[in-house]
């Protein structure tokens, strides 16, 4: 015999209000050819996040969120659609996906100048990295950084990655100073589970912040262009539902 489930609507509202009231929900653009599924963790997506330089990117976020409301038609909790814009400036912007973040940072949380992405600082190779104490030294100061926050990095193109880092895996710092960092491999953060880079790499490597999980990936079926000073928007709308 088969037996069909359904919740109610009041398990409905209090799941929802559970995952999502009081919540700043963020969204951000991605640009990679990799092939990459919707459940790969954060590090693996934010990898490929647009970079904020000299195009005018800047992540989606919304304000607080409610409760959300049932919705009769859809049969479903839901909040209302959230109107997503993304503006080029100076450059344009190329992206093949976008990712809603939930419990991400909020936009007080950049106090470093970078703006809200991914971005926490780079690290010029030839002159950033002191193997003796593993430690980084970002070109920008990193206020906005706690120790046991989780990051991965990146290497531009053309650069080699520093013995002992792997591009996309999720790492803990360990805010050393200003504008100095060291890397972990678990929290809370110790000398013992410290990388150790054992030689420097070549080019510019970029630190990103990882903190959050992936609610939904929208793909396009092709990568999108934003040209300098043209906008593209989107509406996405987060629910509960069976």
């Amino acid at each position: 015999m088969a037996v069909t489930a359904a919740h109610t609507k009041a398990e409905l509202a209090r799941m929802m209000r559970l995952a999502y009231e009081g919540q700043n929900v963020a969204i951000c653009l991605i640009n990679t050819t990799a092939t990459l599924a919707t459940d790969d963790p954060i590090e693996t997506w934010l990898q490929y996040e647009v970079l904020p330089i000299s195009n005018g990117y800047t992540r989606f976020f919304t304000g607080v969120l409610p409760a959300g409301t049932y919705s009769t038609t859809a049969e479903r909790n839901e909040q209302s659609a959230l109107d997503v814009e993304f503006t080029a400036t100076t450059n344009s912007i190329s992206f093949t996906h976008l990712v809603v973040l939930l419990d991400s940072y909020t936009p007080a949380s950049y106090t470093s100048g970078l703006g809200p992405s991914s971005l926490v600082g780079s690290v010029t190779l030839s002159s950033g990295v002191e193997l003796s104490g593993d430690q980084l030294t970002l070109n920008a100061v990193h206020d906005d950084l706690s120790d046991g926050d989780p990051v991965t990095i990146t290497i531009d193109a053309g650069g080699t990655v520093p013995t002992g880092l792997t591009e996309g895996t999720l790492y803990y710092v360990d805010d050393t100073a200003t504008d100095k960092i060291t890397l972990h491999t678990a929290t809370p953060v110790a000398s013992e589970n410290r990388v150790d880079i054992t030689a420097i790499g070549t080019g510019t490597m970029r630190v990103r912040r990882c903190r959050g999980s992936v609610y939904s990936v929208m793909s396009e079926s092709a990568a999108t262009v934003i040209n300098d000073s043209a906008k593209v928007g989107y509406l996405v709308t987060l629910a509960v539902d069976d």
